[in-house]
């Protein structure tokens, strides 16, 4: 199970492309979500970095600043203590998710914890690095929208 991923798959595909009126049952998308892909990562590095919600909220400050020998030279910035879960999530780490098919993908981590630290649990504040935000949205739209024109111009 992955501890935080999002979906995209052909039936809500299908659903969008028929309110558009377009067929896009039978197009090879990943050509369009390694687009969006990339889209995703660049929104959670944008969250990582400036230590904000997809929608710009701060997070929570971290409950006791890090200190001591173990801590030397890390960054006082929340999640971002051993980096393991910033390179999991944008890609650069062994567990990070980026599943393609023709007709579906799923981006995220599968870090154990990266659930927690995104949603928060009853102890630790949500923190959310991972989401949609209005502009992000959109901008998958856009790189969905574009790449099935062209698929459709294309027949």
């Amino acid at each position: 199970m992955r501890d935080l991923a999002h979906t995209i798959d052909a039936d809500q595909l299908g659903e969008w492309g028929a309110q558009l009126g377009y067929s896009l049952a039978e197009i090879d998308w990943r050509p369009a979500f390694a687009a969006v892909s990339i889209a995703l990562a660049a929104s959670a590095k944008e969250n990582f970095f400036g230590g904000h919600t997809p929608e710009g909220a701060p997070w929570a400050a971290l409950k006791r600043p890090r200190s001591g020998k173990r801590h030397a030279g890390s960054t006082p910035l929340p999640l971002r203590n051993t980096g393991l879960l910033m390179a999991a999530t944008l890609a650069a780490g062994a567990e990070h998710v980026d599943v393609r098919t023709d007709s579906s993908m799923e981006w995220g981590s599968s870090v154990e914890y990266a659930g927690w630290q995104n949603f928060g649990t009853r102890t630790i504040p949500a923190r959310q690095f991972v989401g949609w935000s209005e502009p992000l949205l959109q901008e998958v739209e856009a790189i969905l929208l574009d790449y099935a024109a062209r698929q459709a111009g294309a027949k």
